[in-house]
């Protein structure tokens, strides 16, 4: 719920504060650090596909490895 903009419960305000909550005290640390956390990874997630998907299309056969 808290990246997957495909789910239902993703819109859901209360149910995603109270799990960012819950993740924070865990780690502790507060919500909006958990929330940039999160963003900090999704867009390294995205780079990575990025850099995965140019290799493979430009090289002929070649593998998109990555290091991550």
């Amino acid at each position: 719920m808290l990246w997957d903009c495909q789910s239902n419960e993703y819109k859901n305000r209360d149910q995603k504060n109270a799990a960012l909550k819950e993740i924070a005290e865990v780690f502790s640390c507060t919500n909006e650090e958990v929330l940039r956390k999160i963003h900090n990874l999704r867009n390294q997630v995205s780079q990575e596909l990025q850099k995965i998907r140019k290799k493979i299309s430009g090289s002929a056969g070649g593998e998109g490895n990555s290091n991550w």
